[in-house]
């Protein structure tokens, strides 16, 4: 009976050790509930932004699976899915289109770290971070914006996710925002002074004006929804059904039998089926094996038709895939074509 006794109170003591350090993995929790958690239980936490479906993305899930406690330690884990329409204002935030990204918060809601990736390096810094070893990370994180040497980008953007949340709780941030902008202006603080004017009563037009001069295709692809309403208040006349459509005739290209080291030509019809001249502004060909023969910018009026014309010259076998985008003043501000080629 007394080894039995024994038996359960080992038992018990192991469970509750258990209890204690098991891993507090999250998935798509509201910033607020998170941050309020973790200064309750004293404890920093990770917010993963993380794309599931790539290669990255995967391989960090994987990792946590096997060696989550020995990284994260008593951190508390929140994976954020940005392919989420929900989760999307996380990337506008940071201006990043990385599959991973891992933001290292204190228990007090400061941000510590950004950490970019899921290398061994990712992993070890994130360990360190958490651990209270590194502070004011900045590791692997690709923004679009360009910040001074002299702006401490952490404070930065820790201000404007405050601003972010301030919107959310219907909270007025005008000094805020604006002791932000002081250092970096970019699209997504220029967007929150934009939206927190509009909602006290003042006027946006300056904002919104600002936001339309970002026609970088790497804006157009993570703010381009940003800017199109930006458009509506700056040219509150506009009509959306009198602006230019582009229409593409082949949205994918596939070329066959490519030859290694041979050059290869194709032809983009572009059509205007809208009822205003449209205009090419950009063209980002993604990759140094395409080439455009073309010039950039063109215009082509209401119910007519040009072609782009590009030369691809691949310098290995195999499959390779890249895309094309396309920057216009079109309805949908821009347009991807894909290329897949199969080199022998």
């Amino acid at each position: 009976m007394k080894n039995l006794q024994i038996l359960l109170i080992c038992i018990l003591i192991i469970l509750t050790s258990c209890g204690k350090n098991a891993q507090q993995i999250y998935y798509n929790l509201n910033i607020q509930d998170l941050s309020i958690k973790a200064q309750k239980e004293n404890k920093p936490f990770c917010l993963v932004l993380i794309d599931d479906s790539s290669f990255a993305g995967k391989k960090y899930k994987e990792c946590v699976k096997e060696e989550g406690a020995r990284i994260f330690g008593e951190s508390i884990i929140n994976f954020v899915d940005v392919n989420k329409s929900e989760n999307f204002w996380y990337r506008q935030w940071l201006s990043t289109t990385d599959s991973v990204v891992t933001c290292v918060f204190s228990s007090s809601f400061v941000l510590n770290s950004i950490i970019g990736g899921a290398s061994s390096y990712s992993f070890k810094y994130i360990q360190e971070v958490v651990g209270g070893r590194a502070n004011n990370l900045d590791f692997g994180y690709r923004r679009i914006f360009e910040c001074p040497d002299s702006v401490q980008i952490m404070p930065l953007l820790n201000d404007i996710l405050k601003c972010k949340i301030m919107l959310d709780n219907d909270t007025d941030f005008a000094t805020l925002i604006d002791e932000t902008l002081k250092s970096v202006q970019y699209p997504y603080n220029i967007y929150l002074k934009f939206l927190n004017n509009i909602r006290y009563g003042r006027n946006a037009s300056v904002e919104a004006s600002r936001l339309l001069e970002f026609d970088n295709v790497y804006y157009m692809k993570l703010y381009g929804e940003l800017f199109k309403y930006a458009e509506k208040i700056a040219n509150p006349n506009i009509d959306i059904n009198d602006k230019p459509r582009l229409f593409l005739e082949n949205e994918e290209i596939v070329l066959d039998n490519c030859k290694e080291g041979q050059s290869e030509y194709f032809d983009v019809k572009l059509t205007n089926t809208g009822y205003s001249v449209l205009s090419i502004r950009n063209i980002d060909l993604g990759c140094s094996c395409i080439k455009l023969l073309s010039d950039v910018t063109k215009e082509i009026k209401p119910g007519s038709s040009d072609f782009l014309r590009f030369e691809f010259f691949p310098d290995r076998k195999g499959v390779i895939e890249r895309e094309i985008t396309i920057v216009s003043n079109a309805i949908r501000s821009f347009d991807i074509i894909k290329v897949r080629a199969v080199v022998k």
